[in-house]
């Protein structure tokens, strides 16, 4: 049954159809590209076309059953005459002609071609088409104006942003609110296609899940273990591989031999992740392919939890990893460097670290270990404090190997 306001709107509405470029704001694609359900991705084919609709700019709200819109009519009150031009405010954000980038092309309508356009910040174009990549990156379409015009490339969404105020404006006022099912079957009907109610019921549980992600960052991490810890150690499953900590970690290209004593050793070791947009929720867990942080959970001897050092492509979501172990009560490194000598706090403690992880399983090739990195290879040792444990070796080595020790007796 319609609620009241609702079935004023909606009477209100249908006589107003028009036929403009639908348009959805970032986080409603975003979250759209996030959900598996095939309607969802019939819906995003929508992004840009011309079609008959009397909701346009949809963006999400604050609510997770609701979307927000601006009713056509006055959108184009708005932007009558006006061409949505962008300019780019960020350089090397095009996307290379690389093969494993060939799906994003398609999707797009561009051929991939040997001399990527690279427009310059201040350049000037305007809007193709519109998809996502598989870490939730929103890509477009980009095509100069003027002495450009003959130019295309594809850009992260990030890269531009409108020139005239009307098209920034248009997304902060009149905004009507509805609840989602209502704006999807509008939308359906824009497809043309036969969708059941319980389809589109089914769509919107999924799109009330995301939403409740999106509002709870702690449901993007995850403690893994076993092989997905070698498997998140690698570069290519990193959202940004040229960004922060994460994409500049020296283990980051590395064969998953060295990551023996992570694998092997799931009682004491696993690895707390941070997913990236653009994955998907499974039995009511969220997953992503790809992670924008990672930091070693251990496990030592007396029990405690403690939080190694953290590897993040925004320095933004160190804060985060810090808040979730303090949720936790696991210990964090009270600064974030690769030093064995420090200190460790949890809530409002604070005090000089003192930690043994016993290992059960070993070999002779190891990653490098930021704060750990004293080893015993006789009893299977690790600590941040040689002579705790006779440590005979030191793991700081980037290729795999160890150091010897020396320890000279104390007078």
């Amino acid at each position: 049954m319609y609620k009241f306001k609702e079935f004023l709107i909606e009477k209100s509405l249908e006589s107003l159809i028009l036929e403009s470029r639908i348009s959805f704001s970032k986080d409603f694609f975003r979250l759209l590209s996030s959900i598996k359900n095939p309607l969802a991705k019939k819906i995003l084919k929508l992004q840009g076309e011309d079609i008959d609709t009397t909701y346009n700019y949809i963006d999400i709200t604050d609510q997770n059953d609701m979307v927000s819109f601006t009713p056509d009519r006055r959108a184009q009150d708005f932007i009558k005459d006006k061409e949505e031009l962008y300019e780019v405010v960020m350089d090397n954000k095009y996307l290379t002609n690389s093969q494993s980038n060939q799906s994003v092309f398609d999707r797009l309508g561009h051929e991939r071609v040997e001399n990527v356009w690279q427009p310059r910040m201040g350049t000037l174009g305007k809007i193709v088409s519109t998809t996502y990549g598989s870490s939730g990156k929103i890509y477009v379409l980009f095509q100069g104006i003027g002495e450009n015009s003959d130019k295309k490339t594809v850009l992260n969404f990030v890269a531009i942003k409108p020139i005239n105020e009307e098209f920034v404006k248009i997304w902060q006022t009149s905004r009507n609110n509805i609840k989602v099912g209502r704006i999807i079957k509008a939308l359906v009907k824009s497809l043309d296609i036969d969708v059941s109610d319980s389809e589109i019921e089914k769509f919107v549980n999924e799109y009330k899940s995301l939403m409740e992600i999106m509002k709870d960052a702690f449901k993007k991490f995850d403690v893994v273990e076993g092989d997905d810890i070698a498997r998140f150690y690698k570069i290519e499953n990193y959202a940004d591989q040229n960004k922060g900590t994460l994409a500049n970690s020296c283990m980051a290209e590395r064969p998953e031999s060295t990551f023996y004593i992570y694998v092997n050793n799931p009682e004491s070791c696993k690895l707390l992740v941070l997913y990236a947009d653009g994955g998907e929720v499974k039995d009511g867990k969220y997953k992503s392919n790809k992670i924008v942080g990672r930091a070693i959970l251990w496990t030592t001897r007396s029990g405690d939890k403690f939080l190694d050092r953290i590897y993040t492509n925004n320095d933004s979501d160190v804060d985060l990893f810090k808040k979730f172990a303090q949720e936790n009560n696991w210990w964090t490194k009270q600064r974030q460097d690769s030093s064995n000598e420090f200190k460790v706090e949890r809530g409002g403690e604070l005090k000089p670290a003192k930690f043994i992880v016993d290992l059960q399983k070993w070999d002779e090739e190891f990653p490098y270990l930021d704060s750990l990195s004293f080893f015993n290879p006789v009893t299977g040792e690790l600590s941040n404090q040689a002579r705790t444990i006779n440590a005979k070796w030191e793991l700081l080595s980037t290729s795999g190997d160890y150091n010897e020790l020396w320890i000279e007796d104390e007078d």
